[in-house]
Formats: structure tokens, C-alpha cells, sequence
């Protein structure tokens, strides 16, 4: 009987540690499930945000003879999509974003319609709804206003007179514009960054201007002629205190000045630390150097994203399959998320996230929604790190107990032939 305690002992042993073990395996990182929000045959998806528990984005219509984009809304909890915004005729609805309960967008003469001759027709009108309620205003704005973005309880945007442009607040209580400044140079307003009274813009340099402080900081500055190189930047986002951005760069050859070589640097900007940090393309991780195994890898990132928590973009070596690369600065954690065919537009905000997915040669992307922990998956691909399933070690503990059952029984029945 001793003996049998004994084998029973270290059976237990056993078992309590595989346990301990693929718990932890279990809970080693999180998961992303897939959930197709939004997949209409003749419409596109376009330009999703995320914040809180929506998703704004816009519908294209493959017809584009018929009309321009409408602003539609997908809530998360009830997992309806909702139709937010129609444009007017000969107009189309663009530039859409999300912070909180405000949603806004923007109606201008689409490229593919015939400006009206009334140049009082074709003024742009930004919208602003409060999604607690459904409300929808037009608050009274430049005619040529354009680009919004929200941030809590106000937005900013551009207003364009030739080659300066003009940024403008506007304060949703108080019902008032406010300029911010003027830019000479500003390579795309569509692509500013406006949160927390920060704005991030890429004119002469990629720059970050503080609205209180009224104080500009370079974030990273563009090069010509260095090292037989030009450098600039291609995409960024920003959200609390991060900013992610991609670096390009042109290499010529010495002897004929012919393009020789090319490679984007994804960095992170900590805005407390005025500094920035390189990141491995491929994995998401800091690194101090690029090797030329790096500089082959980003040619395959696009579309940097950060909720302020963490930051990523996304990774397509091929067309049949994308990576959406996550970092978290804070605790060095990374994760990626799978993505079945092309991947782009991707956003996050905490446990949620939104891409669009496309399959080549089509030019018609599909909502995907990504829930982070979740169960649901209509769509193959989205596992991360930790591939055990969290029930797994429930179920050792419940064959552990049988097979200890099974021990014990057949060990009394020798004591009794005994």
C-alpha cells in the first residue's frame, strides 16, 4: 500500500506540473479572432477608425457613375452597420474619423464627378455626430473647409488657398473656430494627426506642434544628398504619447547617380521623451542597427497604426496572406495577428481592431473586425502567440483525476486477491 501511495504521489506531482505548465502556455499571449463585419458585392470598404466601441469607414460604390462614397458605422456590442452619412449629388463624402461618442467626415465635389459651374454649390460642408444620440450637425465652417480630425471635444481642420494651408480648431461646446497656424509646406492634409492638443504633420520635416505650449518639435527630419541618399517620410499616426512613422530612403549609385537602392525604417516617437526609437520591420521589437536582411523586409510594411498603448502595421511578404505586427513599448510584448490575403488601412483601439482585406486582382477591400480574446472567428487565420487552447488545462486536471480513480481501484482489487 506504501508503495502504491508513493506512485500515486509522484503521479500527482506530474500532473499538477503539466498543468502548471500548459496554463501558462495557455495564458503565454492573447488571441485575435476575425469577425467579417462588412462584405457587399458592390461596395468597397474604405478608410476605417476605430475608437471605443465603433467603426467608421466609408462605402465606395463600384459604380462610380452613380454616386461617391457614403459614411457607414459598425457597432461592435450590437454588430449592426449603419449608414451614417449619404453624399448630395455630384459630391462625395471622404476623411472620416472617430474619437469617443463624435464621429465626423466631410462632403466635397468627388474627382469623378463634373464640378458644378455654381462655385457656391461645390462649397465643402463638415459633419459632426454625436453617436450617443444619432444627431447629425454642420457646423458653420470655411466653405473650403477640409480633412477633419476629432479629438474629445474638439476638431481640427485644413483650409487650402494655393500652396498654404491654414489649420483651424474648432471647439464643439463652444460652438468656435480657432486658427492654429499657417504652413507653407504640407505634403498632405489628409494625413495630419491631431490628439490630446498635439499635432503631428509632415511639411519641410515629419513635425509635432503642441497647441498650448504653441511650440513646434521636429520629430524627424528629412535628408538630401546625405551619404548619396534622400530620406523622407511616408505614412505615420499618432495617439497619446506615441507617434509611428516610416522613414524612406533612396540610395544612388556613386558613378551614374541611377537609384541603387531603397528602404523604410519604422520608428517609434516617444512625445514625453522627444526621442525615437528603430524598430525591427519584421517583428516589431527595438533594435539598434539595420541589417541589409532588415532593409530587404520593409519593403513589405504599410500602414502604421498606434492607440497610444501599442503600435504596429502591417506585413505582406505575398498576396495570399498578411501579418498585422503589434508591439507594446511599454512591456516589450509583440504579437501578430493573421490575416487571409492583402491586409491594409488597419487601426486599434485596446482590445479592438479594424482592417481591410482584399483579395488580387479585385480592388474591393471587406471589413474585417479583429476582437482581441474573443471566440468568434468567421474567417481562417487571426491566432497570435500562445497556441494552447486556455480549456487545456481543465481538461488535464479532469484525465488526471480519472486516470488517479482508475490507479487506486486497481490497486485495492490486487490487496484483496492478496
Amino acid at each position: 500500500m506504501k508503495e502504491t501511495a508513493g506512485k500515486i504521489m509522484i503521479f500527482v506531482c506530474c500532473v499538477l506540473l503539466a498543468t502548471a505548465i500548459f496554463t501558462v502556455s495557455a495564458a503565454a499571449g492573447p488571441q485575435w479572432s476575425l469577425i467579417e463585419v462588412y462584405n457587399n458585392s458592390s461596395f468597397s470598404a474604405d478608410s476605417p477608425e476605430i475608437s471605443g466601441g465603433n467603426i467608421i469607414f466609408l462605402l465606395a460604390n463600384d459604380n462610380i457613375s452613380s454616386k461617391g462614397n457614403d459614411v457607414a458605422i459598425y457597432n461592435i456590442s450590437s454588430e449592426t452597420t449603419a449608414i451614417a452619412g449619404t453624399p448630395a449629388q455630384n459630391m462625395t463624402l471622404t476623411g472620416d474619423d472617430i474619437s469617443g461618442n463624435y464621429a465626423v467626415w466631410f462632403e466635397t465635389t468627388g474627382m469623378e464627378f463634373t464640378a458644378p459651374e455654381d462655385e457656391t454649390d461645390s462649397r465643402n460642408t463638415v459633419y459632426l455626430m454625436d453617436l450617443s444620440d444619432g444627431t447629425k450637425t454642420a457646423p458653420y465652417l470655411n466653405i473650403n473647409a477640409e480633412w477633419p480630425k476629432i479629438s474629445e471635444n474638439s476638431i481640427l481642420y485644413s483650409v487650402e488657398n494655393g500652396l498654404n494651408t491654414t489649420l483651424y480648431t474648432y471647439i464643439i461646446p463652444e460652438n468656435r473656430s480657432e486658427k492654429i497656424m499657417s504652413l507653407n509646406e504640407l505634403f498632405d492634409p489628409a494625413g495630419v494627426r491631431y490628439d490630446s492638443g498635439n499635432i503631428l504633420y509632415a511639411g519641410e520635416n515629419l513635425s509635432l506642434y503642441n497647441i498650448s505650449s504653441r511650440k513646434n518639435t521636429v520629430v524627424c527630419e528629412f535628408e538630401a544628398g546625405i551619404n548619396n541618399s534622400n530620406s523622407a517620410v511616408s505614412d505615420y499616426d499618432m495617439k497619446g504619447d506615441y507617434a509611428v512613422y516610416f522613414k524612406n530612403t533612396v540610395v544612388f549609385d556613386d558613378k551614374d547617380n541611377k537609384i541603387s537602392g531603397r528602404f523604410t525604417e519604422p520608428s517609434l516617437y516617444k512625445i514625453s521623451e522627444n526621442k525615437s526609437y528603430l524598430l525591427n520591420p519584421k517583428t516589431g521589437n527595438y533594435t539598434g542597427s539595420y541589417s541589409e536582411e532588415d532593409k530587404k523586409a520593409s519593403e513589405y510594411i504599410s500602414s502604421p497604426f498606434t492607440d497610444g498603448k501599442n503600435i504596429g502595421w502591417v506585413y505582406s511578404e505575398s498576396l495570399s496572406e498578411s501579418e498585422i505586427i503589434l508591439f507594446n513599448p511599454k512591456t516589450e510584448e509583440t504579437a501578430n495577428v493573421t490575416i487571409p490575403k492583402t491586409a491594409s488601412g488597419a487601426c486599434i483601439d485596446g482590445d479592438n481592431m479594424a482592417v481591410l482585406k482584399s483579395d488580387y486582382p479585385s480592388f474591393r477591400s471587406e471589413l474585417v473586425y479583429a476582437k482581441k480574446n474573443a471566440e468568434k472567428n468567421n474567417l481562417s487565420g487571426g491566432l497570435t502567440s500562445g497556441k494552447t487552447s486556455p480549456g487545456f488545462s481543465a481538461v488535464m486536471c479532469i484525465v488526471s483525476v480519472l486516470v488517479l480513480y482508475a490507479v487506486v481501484q486497481a490497486d485495492c482489487k490486487r490487496n484483496k486477491r492478496q
